[in-house]
């Protein structure tokens, strides 16, 4: 069978790629770049913006032979006015009267769990539910609970891995009594495989997705740090208050999962009706594994230490960099030309061009500073940083060598700074 999945990139869409990869099946996969990494003669990759796509003709010619879709896309949070409409509602929308138009026998959403009053998030995807469910496709709505899995996270639960990995010390949002009602990625996966696959032998429907049972984002957060072989660590409840400024935060630099989505969240937790897990067993035939029995039984490995701890250390060191530009800027306005004299006469520069080049590299190095917590830009200006350091060390290396021996460590601080910088390159990317 060939299927479709659009936001092919991310976290729970690789699971589900993968189940229909081992099932033999053709895929599709559209996302916003084109390259899914998956290079096998089973793919055929598309790049497809779901910022642009609301036009149902855009999506006709990736349709052909296509047996199913699962619309897979979505965003925390919005990066400009309107995102959560196109991306969660009118380019879905025009997808599946697409499919409509092409005689796709199914489509399976993956929505989420939660109040449509209180998250533009959860507001817009259950928009789209609604109207697919009466749009007379045959489909089946999957709003799925936390998703979480061993092999790695990504978002909220990479934000939950870290709260239970902060050494000594496990910050509990509130006092950690919201319940959530966590399900493993692969068991999803595998419900969504199903769905997809049962062509005609299942009805249209809404299913929740989730665990067994609801645990309190406590016990989440410490069988985590057990799973994660640390020692137990002090639960130090924080005020919700202090909380939502850490998501204000979160919001103003755009990036990362310190949103309003999370903080929903955290504020309020994440459990899917009653009788729902119920009724998705009969379903399906599929009863999701405890997560926390499934911590309890498994064995964790040093590279999800890693990355659990180093995950809160990645804002710091940006914090660390941005500060270290803004004040190598702010000293070169300070100082001037004569302050900088003896370096730039070292570097044979000529006085008339001393003054120009201090106000300039000064500015350059402000700019630099603000800049690396523009998301959309941070793998450049870490780039340009790392060459002007470079570029800085090594003429000097070469034009004054004496450098390398002067008070306070002289051109020897760019040896650190340089693997610092190479350290927020390598963990920039997030997928």
């Amino acid at each position: 069978m060939k299927f479709l999945v659009t936001g092919a990139n991310g976290f729970i869409a690789s699971a589900i790629v993968e189940q229909l990869l081992q099932a033999g099946h053709q895929l599709v996969l559209a996302s916003r770049r084109g390259n899914t990494g998956f290079p096998l003669h089973q793919v055929t990759a598309i790049p497809m913006d779901f910022n642009q796509c609301i036009d149902p003709d855009e999506w006709i010619d990736h349709l052909q032979d296509v047996d199913g879709v699962i619309n897979c896309a979505g965003v925390l949070r919005e990066s400009i006015p309107g995102d959560y409409e196109r991306i969660h509602y009118l380019t879905p929308q025009a997808l599946a009267k697409a499919c409509l138009r092409c005689g796709v026998k199914r489509f399976v959403q993956i929505s989420a769990v939660g109040d449509a009053e209180i998250s533009g998030f959860i507001a817009s995807k259950h928009r789209f539910d609604e109207w697919l469910l009466a749009s007379g496709l045959d489909c089946t709505v999957i709003r799925p609970s936390v998703v979480v899995s061993l092999r790695g996270s990504y978002g909220g639960t990479s934000l939950l891995r870290a709260l239970s990995a902060l050494p000594w010390l496990v910050f509990l949002p509130g006092k950690g009594e919201q319940k959530i009602q966590p399900v493993l990625l692969e068991d999803l996966a595998s419900i969504v495989a199903l769905q997809v696959e049962s062509q005609g032998d299942s009805e249209t429907s809404l299913l929740y997705v989730a665990g067994p049972d609801p645990v309190t984002l406590r016990d989440f957060l410490i069988a985590q740090r057990q799973w994660l072989q640390l020692p137990a660590g002090l639960c130090i409840p924080i005020p919700l208050s202090l909380v939502r400024i850490a998501v204000q935060v979160g919001e103003q630099f755009g990036r990362g999962p310190m949103g309003q989505t999370v903080n929903t969240l955290l504020e309020r937790g994440n459990t899917v009706p009653a009788g729902a897990t119920t009724a998705q067993q009969e379903n399906t035939g599929i009863q999701p594994r405890s997560v926390i029995e499934t911590l309890r039984l498994s064995s964790s490995f040093v590279q999800d230490r890693w990355h659990a701890r180093l995950y809160g250390v990645r804002a710091i060191m940006l914090f660390v960099l941005s500060c270290l530009w803004m004040l190598s800027g702010i000293s070169g306005l300070v100082h001037g030309q004569a302050g900088f004299a003896p370096i730039l006469n070292a570097m044979q520069i000529p006085t008339t061009f001393q003054g120009s080049l201090v106000l300039v590299t000064s500015v350059l190095d402000i700019a630099l500073g603000m800049a690396v917590w523009s998301s959309r830009w941070r793998s450049l200006v870490l780039g340009l940083m790392a060459f002007s350091v470079l570029a800085y060390t090594s003429t000097l290396a070469v034009l004054a060598p004496e450098y390398w021996l002067s008070p306070l460590g002289g051109l020897a601080k760019n040896l650190p700074l340089l693997v610092l910088l190479a350290m927020s390159g390598v963990m920039e990317k997030q997928r």
